[in-house]
């Protein structure tokens, strides 16, 4: 085999022939395909990490095949595609991973830093830190997946799925990437980078970062999607409307109020998703106050509506799901003017686009599932309500009913907060962050 070989800090790498490698215990070979290079191996070979083991063979964003497997290594097989990053082992033992945060372990091996990397044309790994790699892209496309790619994910993972603007503080290797997986999912982003970086701005711009228009264009589809949802939960919901409410086992009385209630309910669901879908697009534009003022202001109309059709025209449950379903679409109303201003503004186009409603569907499964998670404790909770009587049933609806406004109001206050301290942290005013995060710390209850 062959390898470039660090022997000292500020010395250029030496192409050096080796002994073809053989894998020891719980190890395989990879014949390296690519290896990207990362700034962590320009900081190795300038001496800006401390105690590097020299001499070192540097890189870890490494693709390759499988070429020899130790005889304890079950699961992998000859030829397969394999990705190695930069975390090559870890104790096992220590607080960190007891806790699966390995990466934090308080001793742990790098790839390409304190065990060989992947600048040569073989490289022995662990196999348990190796990842499977069952995508077509070409090798020297898919290695900077290998750390850039990783770290930029796993950022990108941890901003809240609603977020329709997202910042990105540098534009290096993990941002590039990020910024088109970003664009993909519909979010408009900005892109912070260093005064007088004008390359590095121009090549921002080029991958989408900043485009408030394309970005809308995804929000208007999430509009067309709530919809398109809402109309079909609609169609499916009211002919089963008997045999849902019957599983809840409440007499038939309850039933037949039940019944009643859902299929009213069941008229506002367009009008419900629209309001989730409109606070999204206007939270990514920045616009918590409206989302908020909206809230409040469907939540009294609510309140007297349920006043006047059940007290005053006796309308009983049906009463009480009718000045729901107008609340709600009214509040879409509402937020649908909004939505529609700002994309005028921009010059979006407000016609369905087939493509953008089918990404817009992907980028909500994690929302839909954390919605459908919610929802069925709620169901759980009303079956047990039932179970003990009408008075019980009663009180969880108004529970429920107090629940869901303190909900909406208390999320509209925390993403005005993150809003605002994300523009604090992205123009590089520390003590304005910290100011804001004391009052944010002193308002939680």
């Amino acid at each position: 085999m062959r390898a470039m070989v660090l022997h000292a800090p500020h010395q250029p790498l030496s192409m050096e022939e080796r002994p073809d490698p053989e894998p020891g215990p719980g190890k395989i070979v990879i014949r390296v395909e690519a290896c990207a290079v990362c700034r962590t191996d320009l900081h190795v070979v300038d001496g800006e990490l401390p105690h590097p083991r020299l001499p070192i063979v540097p890189g870890h964003e490494i693709v390759g095949t499988v070429e020899r497997v130790a005889v304890d290594v079950p699961d992998w097989r000859l030829g397969e595609r394999v990705g190695l990053p930069w975390l090559g082992h870890t104790c096992g033992h220590c607080n960190y991973c007891r806790l699966d945060r390995e990466n934090l372990c308080d001793a742990p091996i790098f790839t390409g830093y304190t065990r060989d990397g992947g600048f040569a044309t073989h490289v022995v790994a662990e196999a348990a830190f190796c990842l499977r790699l069952d995508v077509p892209q070409d090798a020297v496309h898919a290695a900077p997946l290998l750390c850039a790619g990783l770290i930029g994910w796993r950022s990108l993972r941890m901003a809240d799925a609603n977020t329709a603007r997202l910042g990105l503080y540098g534009f290096g290797a993990a941002a590039h990437l990020m910024v088109q997986v970003a664009r993909l999912e519909g979010r408009e982003v900005c892109a912070f980078t260093r005064p007088g970086d004008l390359a590095g701005q121009a090549f921002a711009r080029s991958l989408g970062a900043g485009d408030t228009e394309r970005a809308l264009s995804f929000g208007v589809a999430g509009l067309y999607l709530a919809v398109i949802i809402g109309s079909a939960v609609l169609l499916v919901g009211w002919p089963l409307a008997p045999q849902l409410v019957g599983w809840f086992g409440a007499g038939p009385a309850e039933t037949a109020f039940g019944v009643t209630f859902l299929r009213w309910s069941l008229v506002g669901m367009p009008a419900m998703l629209a309001v989730l879908a409109t606070t999204g697009v206007l939270r990514g534009l920045q616009d918590t106050r409206t989302p908020l003022l909206v809230a409040v202001a469907g939540a009294v109309v609510n309140v007297g509506l349920n006043l006047l059709l059940v007290n005053v025209f006796r309308l009983g449950v049906a009463g009480s799901a009718i000045g729901t379903m107008i609340a709600q679409t009214g509040m879409a109303a509402a937020l649908l003017a909004v939505v529609v201003r700002a994309a005028r503004r921009y010059g979006t186009p407000l016609a369905p686009h087939p493509g953008n409603i089918r990404g817009a569907g992907r980028t909500g499964v994690p929302l839909f599932l954390r919605t459908l998670t919610l929802r069925t404790a709620i169901i759980v909770t009303t079956v047990v309500a039932t179970r003990q009587g009408v008075v019980a049933l009663a009180a969880n609806q108004v529970v429920m009913s107090i629940w869901n406004f303190l909900a909406l109001g208390l999320d509209a206050l925390a993403i005005a907060a993150q809003a605002l301290t994300g523009k604090a942290l992205g123009a590089g005013d520390e003590p304005a962050a910290r100011a804001l995060t004391r009052s944010n710390i002193r308002c939680t209850p």
